[in-house]
């Protein structure tokens, strides 16, 4: 049984338009935010700054719940639906689904 992540990511189809969304610091949405520049995909980053407007925990988490249980910081919403969580794992499907990946 085999479950190496990048073995079942393996050709994604590249995303026209991707929001990533993270707290509004550098933190762990830096090397993500540089990715996507590096890449040349259509983005959006969204910041969300809870202490002032709430619009982490009120708004968004509880609609990205119904996408992706697992719905946290940061996060990928693809123009086809899908939501990545978790920085590893929006690292490993931005290198894969955009083509940075070296070869095997």
């Amino acid at each position: 049984f085999d479950v190496n992540p990048r073995r079942m990511l393996t050709g994604l189809p590249r995303p026209k338009f991707i929001r990533l969304g993270y707290w509004d610091i550098r933190g762990l949405g830096a090397p993500l935010r540089m990715l996507l520049q590096y890449s040349g995909v259509e983005h959006e980053v969204v910041y969300h700054k809870e202490a002032e407007d709430g619009s982490w925990f009120d708004e968004k988490k509880p609609e990205l719940r119904k996408k992706n249980a697992l719905a946290n910081l940061p996060y990928l919403e693809m123009d086809d639906g899908l939501v990545v969580c978790e920085s590893n794992a929006c690292l490993i499907y931005l290198q894969e689904s955009l083509g940075l990946s070296p070869p095997s």
